[in-house]
């Protein structure tokens, strides 16, 4: 009986010691788990928020600007009038937009905004040399003195390189503003008439042009 007693009892222990390690081992994997909620959740809240995020577009650089600071005067052309504008890149980059000053009439008619090379010392007037064109329609201009903006995607220009920008306008007329005295930036404004070649105009006289590349 003493050694059945003492057996029973070595057995009792052996289930008590098994139950005690399953409790403990349990215990530990149960924190485990739990321990590692947070971290998934805010793994998740970091992936939905990089998720949500807006893109932003490119940092836009001046390559250009000229902005005379008393365009009190005008140039005035036909409803065949080309103006341009020509400038040295500063920085080379990928164009993304021409912002050019125009004066709208009350006549229709979308707006063409180019970036083409130079012949000489004037703008290039072939269509071989346009490098980059973009229209406006007209709706999307206010009448009188308006801001064209013109975008652009892949041309890349070249730092130190003479370009000249040029706006027309299909079928109407309108006008540029200008200073009425001085000579504010680097560059001259031009004119031509249809297919003809551009001719500058005097030093006194620049358009308003930003050129912004990324």
């Amino acid at each position: 009986m003493a050694a059945g007693k003492r057996f029973d009892d070595t057995a009792r222990r052996i289930r008590e010691s098994r139950r005690g390690v399953l409790s403990g081992t349990a215990g530990l994997v149960l924190a485990g788990a739990l321990s590692a909620l947070p971290g998934r959740s805010v793994e998740a809240a970091k992936k939905k928020g990089k998720k949500n995020k807006k893109p932003q577009g490119p940092d836009l650089k001046s390559a250009y600007t000229c902005a005379p600071s008393d365009a009190t005067d005008s140039v005035e052309g036909s409803s065949l009038s080309r103006y341009a504008q020509s400038f040295t890149a500063t920085r080379g980059g990928t164009l993304r937009e021409i912002r050019v000053l125009i004066n709208k009439a009350v006549d229709s008619g979308d707006y063409e905004v180019q970036l083409v090379r130079m012949a000489g010392i004037v703008p290039s007037n072939g269509a071989f040399d346009v490098i980059a064109a973009a229209t406006i329609p007209d709706a999307n201009v206010p009448t009188g003195n308006a801001t064209l903006v013109a975008k652009f995607a892949a041309t890349r220009l070249v730092q130190r390189t003479k370009y000249a920008v040029v706006v027309s306008r299909f079928g109407s007329e309108m006008a540029i503003p200008v200073p009425f005295s001085g000579d504010p930036c680097e560059g001259m404004m031009a004119i031509a008439t249809a297919g003809d070649a551009f001719a500058n105009l005097d030093p006194a006289r620049d358009m308003t042009v930003s050129v912004l590349v990324d």
